[in-house]
């Protein structure tokens, strides 16, 4: 039979990417707008200095005073006798880089032109939002900047998906030459900032966050080299090895003018003691029948001898003090209770831990034990993935299977450490983390201990389990939609404008479902052993979620989900097509790279992968003449 004769009866379907789909089965597709509007979709709002989405720190008044002195200096003329264009400040987690940044742009209103505050525990880290962020900045002040910017957006819409190398070239090189004589006088020695810098996460999986770092230092160091370049730019970290290293090259040192926020520089204990008499005040207003003379001389002492230089460590001790979780069995304490155990010297195996640790301890000792888990398998599922929509409230308690009153409870001991917060451009609330340091305790087994480290065995039991019971019981939560939704982008992430219906929501809860559970067998981190996890994951209707909605997946992924698979699941999970099978495809004229059926029978489902391409598309098992066809050559 040749091909003509099999297509004869095919009108009902179309042939795309290798993949037979139902004709009447569209993808829906958003608008594209002009190209201020597509730079807008991608900018990262949360990241920009005046987010309300930000705790915004800022330095006490004269604290920090010399180093804010000495970089505003610098930013308003001594870069010149110094010949340096970049201004790297450096210092531990801590000490507060991030108000000083912040403090220093609002006294520099004047040469102040953009920001990017990195942020890896809230997700607002992803490099390829970097400089279109910057770009919007630019675009919103300078006429002929946002005219040259439209010209190349729209000529290319691809180029914000670019590496950072092109978007540097497209997004600054070229539009900075197309400048107006007014605005290039105007932007001429203005000031970008980049504050931790350090927390910039991955491009993909293979430049990780070191390379981005690198590139990143890199292309600010050739701009400021160059003689057309206009901005001055302000970096701040911490010294990690890969970023003192990018600064140690001979370009970087000829325009680049270090220093250092030290741990103990001079005069932090006293810019520790204003900033805890200043929060103490506050909490006194607050309670009224909390003596005048509160808190002794002594203990403002001992708080801040504890702090030990680090700004993180006071703040979140004051929140600590002034905020009850609301749980019953904090109802009966009050600040002056919350400070003395604060004040109470560890002991055992916590003696040992640093004083940071163990406030973090002390504030996870507040969750009632029945709540624990909860509250550990919401932390684990917000660190899944650094992107925004993962911290979003009403992704992770439906995700995770737990109504907002169960989620709201679970979360409330930690309102020193984390709050719920609005996004900039979005109605939904979401959680977000004060500081780096506590997602870093959370995540490191010699700090947080076997009780509340979140990567334990049992607390990924607990978020694979509640991503499976989610896969198995969205289809019926699923209206059937006409279209199929393409909410997430290669790299699997949602746009959260996207996200604005609740069949939206809902989608994008098992797009993230699958996402976790494929991940995390490929990584070989699900537990083979949980027979009851293995016999869940045979029993989803794959084919009720891919009618729904388009996603895809890195082919390696696939590859190793399906080889880390039991032998005896496997076959009831994932199989690769019959090589006969592919044969017939390859007849068709499709190009053909490798598949695999999830699942069996009705609740079957493709992932397709053309020839040269990295990413496996998961798409409905075909159907009608075409399923016949299948059927014939398959198992």
């Amino acid at each position: 039979m040749d091909s003509q004769s099999m297509l004869a009866n095919s009108s009902g379907a179309r042939i795309t990417g290798g993949t037979f789909v139902n004709a009447n089965v569209n993808v829906v597709q958003k608008s594209s707008g002009s190209g201020f509007e597509r730079l807008e979709r991608v900018v990262l709002h949360e990241a920009l200095r005046d987010s309300s989405a930000r705790e915004t720190p800022r330095c006490f008044e004269d604290t920090r005073a010399e180093h804010r002195r000495n970089i505003t200096n610098w930013g308003r003329g001594e870069w010149k006798s110094k010949n340096a264009r970049v201004m790297w400040m450096d210092g531990p987690a801590g000490v507060g880089k991030s108000a000083v940044a912040q403090t220093w742009s609002e006294e520099l209103e004047e040469k102040f032109l953009a920001a990017f505050f990195f942020s890896r525990a809230n997700g607002w880290n992803q490099p390829l939002r970097f400089f279109p962020t910057l770009a919007y900045q630019l675009a919103t002040k300078y006429e002929s900047y946002r005219a040259a910017i439209e010209g190349v957006i729209s000529r290319d819409p691809l180029v914000l998906k670019m590496s950072l190398e092109a978007q540097f070239r497209e997004l600054f090189v070229k539009p900075l030459r197309e400048l107006s004589p007014d605005d290039r006088n105007a932007i001429e020695d203005t000031i970008i900032i980049v504050d931790g810098l350090d927390e910039c996460g991955p491009i993909n999986t293979k430049l990780d966050h070191v390379k981005a770092q690198e590139m990143i230092i890199k292309l600010i160091i050739t701009a400021a080299a160059s003689r057309d370049s206009p901005f001055l730019w302000g970096v701040i970290s911490r010294p990690e090895s890969h970023i003192v290293s990018a600064f140690a090259s001979k370009q970087a040192h000829a325009v680049t003018w270090h220093l250092t926020l030290p741990l103990r520089a001079p005069n932090v204990d006293e810019d520790i003691t204003s900033y805890l008499r200043d929060a103490f005040a506050t909490i006194r207003l607050k309670y009224h029948s909390i003596s005048p003379s509160w808190p002794s001389e002594n203990s403002l002492a001992q708080l801040v001898k504890q702090s030990d230089g680090l700004f993180a460590y006071a703040s979140s001790a004051a929140r600590y003090i002034e905020r009850s979780s609301g749980l019953p069995s904090e109802s009966r304490l009050g600040p002056e209770d919350r400070l003395q155990s604060l004040l109470e010297p560890s002991s055992g195996l916590r003696a040992s831990f640093s004083k940071l640790d163990q406030l973090y301890l002390l504030i996870m000792d507040q969750i009632p034990k029945a709540v624990l888990p909860n509250t550990l398998v919401i932390l684990r599922a917000s660190q899944w993935h650094n992107r925004v929509l993962w911290k979003s409230i009403s992704i992770l308690s439906s995700l995770l299977g737990m109504s907002n009153p169960v989620f709201y409870n679970a979360i409330s001991p930690l309102y020193s450490v984390l709050q719920v917060t609005m996004a900039d451009n979005k109605s939904y609330p979401f959680l977000k983390f004060y500081h780096a340091s506590f997602t870093d305790f959370l995540g490191t087994l010699s700090r947080s201990t076997e009780e509340y480290h979140i990567y334990s065995a049992a607390v990924n039991c607990l978020l694979y389990s509640a991503s499976l019971d989610t896969l198995l019981d969205l289809p019926s939560r699923i209206q059937q939609p006409s279209d199929r939704y393409t909410l997430l982008d290669t790299a699997h992430y949602v746009d959260l404008k996207e996200c604005e219906t609740r069949q939206d929501e809902t989608i994008a809860v098992g797009q993230f479902a699958m996402d976790l559970i494929f991940e995390s067998i490929s990584r070989n981190q699900f537990a083979h052993s949980q027979q009851h996890m293995l016999e869940k994951m045979a029993g989803v209707d794959w084919n009720a979620h891919a009618i729904a909605y388009e996603v895809s997946f890195f082919n390696a992924w696939i590859k190793r989900f399906a080889r880390e698979l039991p032998r005896h699941f496997r076959s009831q999970i994932i199989n690769p097509h019959n090589i006969i099978f592919k044969a017939v495809w390859v007849l068709f004229g499709v190009p053909i790279g490798w598949n695999y059926v999830l699942g069996k029978g009705a609740k079957r489902a493709l992932l397709s992968k053309p020839s040269r391409r990295q990413l496996l598309t998961f798409t409905p098992y075909p159907q009608a003449t075409w399923r016949r066809i299948a059927l014939s050559f398959t198992y």
